[in-house]
């Protein structure tokens, strides 16, 4: 009998650096990391699309999606928070396969991948490993951030939170900052006085399929995005709706 699958699905933020973001990894589950089969990046030759990209790397490792129906096959995806249209789209790739195939479907908080795919040194000092926070959905002054402990395992949900929450997290140990290139100023100033390192995010498929074997799966009706904002198409129509004088 075939040997059960993971298809990881990490496209939560494509916007973030080249080579760091937007992949689709196929992989065996082993001891500890996933045995990769492959990995394809969105963009990358004729993969310029999710399903594009993910029929690539079954191609690429000689299979088919017909083999996700293998017993004890999961498709895990990167659930956000990140950007809104490309985490509904994964989100609703992996539905859809989920409910063809059979496989379980695995939400993947994309804070853990991130904390999961940051290179050891990176995450070191000369004390050795150390508390950091991840931040993710900046916006203006806020971010979604969560501190981890040095053993990459969440600390704690600071949730939707200005720059005054790092005070919170360098309290408990953190000394490493990970944020994307549009880190709001203030967030960036708070690191610096707090003796922070900051350093830009990586969202790893591979990282993402190794979580999809320590999530429980859940029925494919009931996976759905994290969104730490309510969507503005629905707050502009919260504030036609309260003001009947603006409406067109």
């Amino acid at each position: 009998m075939s040997t059960p699958l993971i298809l990881a699905i990490e496209t939560s933020n494509p916007t973030a650096d080249p080579g760091v973001a937007a992949s689709v990894a196929l992989a065996r589950p082993g001891t500890g990391w996933p045995a990769p089969l492959a990995t394809v990046r969105l963009g990358d030759g004729e993969a310029t699309g999710l399903m594009p990209s993910i029929d690539r790397c079954f191609a690429e490792a000689g299979l088919s999606p017909r083999d996700l129906r293998t017993p004890g096959s999961r498709i895990g995806v990167s659930v956000g928070p990140g950007g809104y249209t490309s985490v509904r789209i994964a989100v609703t790739a992996a539905k859809l396969l989920a409910e063809a195939t059979g496989a379980s479907c695995v939400p993947v908080q994309t804070p853990h991948v991130v904390a999961r795919s940051i290179p050891d040194e990176a995450l070191s000092d000369a004390n050795g490993p150390h508390a950091f926070v991840v931040a993710l959905a900046t916006k203006r002054e806020t971010a979604w951030l969560v501190l981890f402990g040095p053993d990459r395992a969440e600390r704690r949900l600071l949730g939707l939170v200005d720059h005054r929450a790092l005070e919170v997290a360098a309290r408990e140990g953190a000394r490493s900052f990970i944020i994307d290139r549009f880190a709001p100023p203030a967030m960036l100033e708070s690191a610096a006085k707090l003796g922070m390192r900051v350093r830009p995010p990586r969202f790893d498929a591979m990282a993402c399929a190794s979580l999809a074997l320590e999530v429980s799966p859940v029925d494919p009706l009931s996976l759905a995005p994290v969104y730490p904002r309510e969507p503005e198409a629905v707050t502009k129509w919260r504030a036609l709706n309260a003001n009947p004088r603006i409406r067109p």
